[in-house]
């Protein structure tokens, strides 16, 4: 079986956010998971294929959500800005 993989970078008005939280939840709304970005803002995560959504927010304030469907084996590039 083909791993699933959302990676990408989290960012402010076009600069990296080190530190920022990324959050998956599923189809009904509910806490899955959830990294902290890298000092280049970067995050990844191994997923089940399925219906999920993605929040990303950071001290600072802003905040971004992205829903999205994944098949076995895909590998989504989902960058989010935080707004500026």
């Amino acid at each position: 079986m083909a791993q699933t993989i959302v990676e990408g970078t989290i960012r402010r008005g076009g600069a990296p956010v080190a530190g920022a939280y990324v959050q998956v939840l599923d189809p009904q709304g509910a806490f899955t998971g959830e990294r902290r970005t890298g000092g280049d803002g970067a995050y990844r995560f191994y997923l089940v294929p399925g219906r999920w959504s993605l929040v990303a927010f950071a001290g600072g304030g802003g905040r971004a959500e992205r829903e999205l469907t994944l098949d076995e084996g895909d590998a989504v590039r989902l960058d989010l800005d935080l707004g500026t």
